[in-house]
């Protein structure tokens, strides 16, 4: 914990790197209001789960409340499901920058998230291929790339939840030919679903996709 009553300014320049963190019932790291300071190459087990394993999120894992810091390289238990609960490092808005397992960036409110390709099964109807909840974030863009044989499609998916329960979304996209794939977003409760559908070409397809939201 730095800096969270700091004196003539708190700490700065202090560095948490190689280290190992398990079994700790919340945060495994604080820094407060200070700058200049820098965690890396840590591994984080039960960490934020009040002793309840990574699939029981109680708390963030990294908590920076100030700009002017970096996370990098930091790895975690805690998988992209869970860390919609609780996220593994939160920067609260600020101008910080972290990395998460290699495949996360949180860059002040806005939080990109790589995702694997993921396949698209011919002449399916409103199936779902990502889930994320509303109350972590404000908006969000699926910037993607989907293939279906020669077709290829590279587009900005974007969407913005109106606060009653209802969205509001749109698809921005360039294409060789015609892929056939139509997506879409629908919401139950505070999860919102983004959908895929495909026509009946005979032929499957992939998408592979990255998630950036600015958070609440």
């Amino acid at each position: 914990m730095l800096g969270e009553t700091p004196e003539s300014g708190g700490p700065s320049g202090f560095r948490i790197l190689h280290n190992f963190f398990d079994n700790i019932y919340a945060q495994g790291i604080i820094i407060g209001d200070i700058e200049l300071n820098a965690t890396g190459h840590n591994i984080f087990y039960d960490v934020g789960n009040h002793f309840d394993g990574a699939t029981n999120p109680a708390t963030t894992i990294i908590s920076v409340t100030n700009g002017n810091n970096i996370c990098i390289a930091d790895m975690f238990e805690r998988n992209d499901t869970f860390s919609q609960t609780y996220p593994r490092i939160d920067i609260f808005g600020k101008a910080s920058i972290a990395f998460v397992n290699g495949a996360v960036v949180e860059i002040g409110p806005n939080l990109i998230q790589a995702n694997e390709e993921t396949p698209l099964t011919n002449n399916t109807a409103n199936q779902t291929f990502y889930t994320l909840d509303t109350l972590d974030f404000r908006s969000l863009t699926i910037n993607y790339s989907i293939v279906r044989d020669v077709a290829v499609r590279h587009g900005s998916f974007r969407v913005v939840p109106t606060g009653s329960g209802t969205l509001t979304f749109d698809d921005d996209y360039v294409e060789n030919a015609s892929v056939g794939v139509v997506l879409t977003a629908t919401q139950s409760g505070t999860d919102i679903d983004i959908k895929y559908t495909t026509t009946n070409t005979g032929l499957d397809g992939s998408i592979t996709f990255t998630v950036s939201t600015f958070r609440n």
